[in-house]
């Protein structure tokens, strides 16, 4: 990783629950709310939409550990763990508000996330 040292950009991937992931270009300066903010700029989310998500990181290699505050540098926080930047971008808070933004992209995030809590046996569910 190149990142933490003058400014220099290094590559963050950033997964989606479904295993999709997109590959950014950051320095040390972003904040979880900047690569939040780029994330749902790229998935076209409705601006009402948007504070409902956020970036959390990855323990353990595939574990969603917790949400990164918005004002918290995921490059400084990678480093210190001595691992490259990934991190996941998904909903923090399911509320009435966001349950009736039904544009596209709101709506398919909404959807991988049910699925992803389904599958992990967040929502167990009789077969």
């Amino acid at each position: 990783m190149t990142a933490g040292v003058g400014g220099q950009t290094c590559s963050c991937r950033v997964f989606l629950l479904d295993n999709s992931f997109e590959t950014i270009f950051i320095d040390e300066n972003w904040t979880a709310f900047d690569i939040a903010f780029a994330m749902s700029e790229r998935y076209c989310l409705d601006i009402a939409a948007r504070p409902f998500f956020a970036c959390f990181l990855i323990s353990n290699g595939n574990c969603i550990g917790r949400c990164l505050k918005d004002s918290e540098r995921p490059v400084e926080i990678c480093s210190a763990m001595g691992v490259n930047p990934e991190l996941i971008f998904q909903i923090r808070l399911f509320t009435r508000r966001l349950a009736q933004c039904v544009e596209p992209a709101t709506t398919h995030f909404r959807f991988i996330q049910a699925v992803h809590s389904v599958m992990a046996d967040n929502y167990p569910i009789e077969p």
